[in-house]
């Protein structure tokens, strides 16, 4: 059907009426659209909606409904929102917001911090009426509360009974496991403009790499042994400390992980990460060693001039072959590469 002939308001019509009429069997509504102004345009046309039930009922529902999206469109620190680019935004939030630097801010005051986000962190019992809001929405109240709106939206998806969201927060295994997990089972999921989401599928998995990134890799690399090595000479208990978090669980405690914008690791079932930690990886050193092998593999594959298509298994199988890395290893390195980070 062409646009404007009501589809979405149609389409939120009958899944709120159902909502409203059997609350056991559906609980919440989950609208996936595709670009910043068709999410605005769907969470005014629940706007729209709950006037009219308002019109007819003499109230609204007692719904509660939220669009989400990235940093760059909710930040209210002008210190951040002002950088723009969406991945200068991320890692600014991140170096002020993320747990392991709000740790090291106990130990040193003087070190800055986003007051939204600390003040919202301070009223985890924050109420939020029923209603519906939009990014703009969301801003304004954050804006009057002195509360972070981004990290607001990310705490009352779970309450909310509708949300307004992009593709990526559901269909990316690697972000949903952050936003969308708890989700109740008697959700109703709406794809829009659905004819992009074999697409999406294949992007939320995909990685591209070129030579300058595996470049920049070897340095990175270098420079986190010489810190590793200085930490063995200067401060080992801080090396066995390390260790011994490592052991007790690759997964950092939930609720400040769910304030870290880190993607998770979508091929790690809660199963797996209770297994030891392999060997060739659970030293500092030897996990460093492990990545420069694994690194010097992908410049090896990038040098072919050839297009290859090969499956998971074929590229198992190769690496396993020719540096004698295993898959097991390779399951833990991205949880553990944070984990090791984050304590050194």
């Amino acid at each position: 059907m062409p646009s404007g002939t009501g589809k979405t308001v149609s389409l939120l019509s009958l899944v709120i009426a159902y909502m409203l009429r059997f609350p056991d069997h559906l609980d919440k509504l989950v609208y996936c659209s595709r670009t910043i102004p068709e999410i605005e345009k769907c969470v005014e046309e629940l706007r729209n909606l709950f006037k009219y039930y308002e019109q007819c009922d003499g109230k609204p529902p007692s719904l509660f409904a939220v669009a989400l999206s990235a940093r760059k469109n909710l930040c209210i620190n002008e210190s951040v929102s002002s950088l723009r680019q969406g991945s200068l935004v991320d890692g600014a939030c991140q170096k002020l917001t993320a747990s392991f630097v709000r740790a090291k801010r106990r130990l040193r005051p003087d070190l800055p911090c986003c007051a939204f986000f600390e003040k919202l962190d301070e009223q985890k019992d924050f109420n939020y009426p029923d209603g519906v809001y939009n990014l703009q929405n969301l801003r304004k109240l954050g804006q009057q509360k002195g509360i972070c709106p981004y990290f607001l939206s990310r705490n009352v998806v779970d309450r909310a009974h509708i949300v307004v969201y992009s593709y990526h927060y559901i269909l990316d295994p690697k972000i949903a496991e952050l936003v969308s997990k708890n989700f109740s089972r008697h959700s109703c999921v709406v794809f829009d403009e659905a004819h992009n989401i074999d697409n999406v599928c294949i992007e939320s998995m995909s990685v591209s790499l070129t030579k300058t990134t595996v470049e920049k890799a070897t340095q990175k690399l270098g420079i986190l042994e010489e810190h590793v090595q200085r930490l063995r000479e200067e401060n080992s208990e801080q090396l066995r400390v390390e260790y011994d978090r490592l052991v007790e669980g690759l997964r950092r405690i939930e609720e400040e992980r769910t304030n870290d914008q880190i993607l998770a690791n979508p091929v790690l079932p809660d199963m797996i990460l209770k297994e030891a930690v392999p060997g060739t990886i659970r030293n500092a050193l030897h996990f460093i060693s492990f990545l420069r092998r694994f690194n010097e593999y992908l410049k090896h594959r990038m040098r072919t001039k050839t297009v290859l298509i090969e499956s998971p298994a074929a590229f198992l199988r190769d690496i396993n072959d020719l540096m004698h890395i295993d898959r097991r290893p390779l399951r833990f390195s991205s949880d553990y590469f944070h984990s090791f980070t984050f304590n050194l």
